[in-house]
């Protein structure tokens, strides 16, 4: 059969699931377009039985306004108006194209939701290797019951092929079962929210997972792992990881305020050396926490049953990969490298994700 007619039958497939998932509270899931800058991100937003578009965003903007700027994730945008995320925008359902890649990056704060996102490169760099990417908000679980929620987690595994998880605030010690740390900035409610849909993805198999900076120790602590709260204090290093001008967590989005060290992949047999094609190289850094590898036996761990550590600087892990091969996470940020490796680590995202789609429908149909 013509790979077009298994894409279209594939197509009828996900549509058909989707119409029974969607028959329990939600109306409908859309996207909410920028209409002002057309390279905003689209906005993954579903919608409850009984609402119009417009009024479902509005109760949104207004849960969030209730929780207030301290409940919103680090912003960076002085000033920021809690209106502008409805402002310039259009709902508009969604359509099931088959040929593309389909991923979603999940927000955790308010200005990866912006019409005028301040961190726009890990969508522009997903989109230029050839994905279709949309943003998922946070804390939906604002607006929408466990019910709806399970049906929205339902949707994703339906509707997307790869999901990445990107930088942001510290994860709160209670996500990975610590004690509280005195040098973090956490932002619990938008945890457990992540946990539960990246938890979810995990488990379902379904798609490839990525992790950036935070990501990438959201994606260790879910797997068995844990964290170095504050690496200065606890494991102190040679190399500096914070940003060089500044520990605050409002500016540190830009190569130029990152620190830069080398790190070096533990054997050539993972994804990153397969897309840079080197053992050693340069990555930028501005963290302050860090996966831990557990000290006892690994046959007898979680997290080294599920992953491997894969980089390294120093004692410090700087990569780990899934061990069933569809996804890894790095500390460093490669949608804000300008060597060329941040490129080749992007593109890995992608074509990993592309492969993965491939041989899930071949074993579906």
């Amino acid at each position: 059969m013509p790979p077009g007619i298994w894409r279209r039958l594939a197509s009828v497939i996900i549509l058909a699931l989707v119409a029974v998932h969607s028959q329990a509270k939600l109306a409908s899931i859309g996207l909410l377009h920028p209409l002002v800058n057309m390279d905003g991100p689209l906005l993954l937003f579903p919608v409850k039985e009984g609402l119009s578009p417009e009024a479902a965003l509005a109760e949104y903007v207004s849960e969030l306004d209730r929780i207030g700027p301290e409940c919103w994730g680090t912003l960076v945008t002085q000033g920021l108006d809690i209106t502008t995320l409805c402002t310039h925008r259009e709902f508009q359902e969604m359509i099931i194209n088959n040929e593309n890649v389909q991923m979603l990056v999940i927000a955790n704060r308010i200005g990866h939701m912006c019409p005028t996102d301040p961190f726009p490169h890990v969508r522009q760099k997903l989109v230029g290797a050839g994905a279709k990417v949309h943003v998922l908000p946070i804390r939906l679980d604002l607006i929408l019951d466990e019910e709806e929620l399970r049906e929205l987690r339902d949707f994703l595994m339906l509707r997307y092929d790869g999901m990445v998880a990107i930088g942001g605030a510290d994860i709160h010690p209670d996500i990975y079962e610590a004690d509280y740390g005195e040098n973090g900035q956490y932002y619990k409610e938008i945890d457990e929210f992540e946990k539960a849909l990246v938890g979810t993805w995990l488990d379902a198999k379904n798609g490839t997972m990525f992790g950036i900076c935070r990501g990438h120790q959201l994606l260790s602590v879910l797997l068995g792992g844990t964290l170095i709260q504050d690496i200065a204090s606890e494991r102190p290093q040679n190399v500096t990881h914070t940003a060089p001008k500044t520990r605050s967590y409002q500016d540190q989005e830009t190569s130029e305020k990152s620190s830069w060290h080398p790190i070096s992949l533990v054997d050539s047999d993972n994804a990153l050396y397969r897309a840079v094609g080197t053992k050693t190289f340069e990555v930028n850094s501005r963290h302050h926490q860090a996966v831990m590898i557990p000290d006892y036996d690994e046959t007898q761990s979680n997290f080294m049953k599920n992953a491997k550590p894969i980089a390294f600087s120093g004692e410090l892990v700087e990569a780990i990969e899934l061990r069933n091969g569809v996804g890894f996470g790095v500390q460093f940020h490669p949608e804000d490298m300008d060597n060329g490796i941040g490129d080749a680590v992007m593109h890995m995202m992608v074509n990993m994700t592309k492969s993965f789609k491939e041989k899930r429908f071949t074993c579906r149909i």
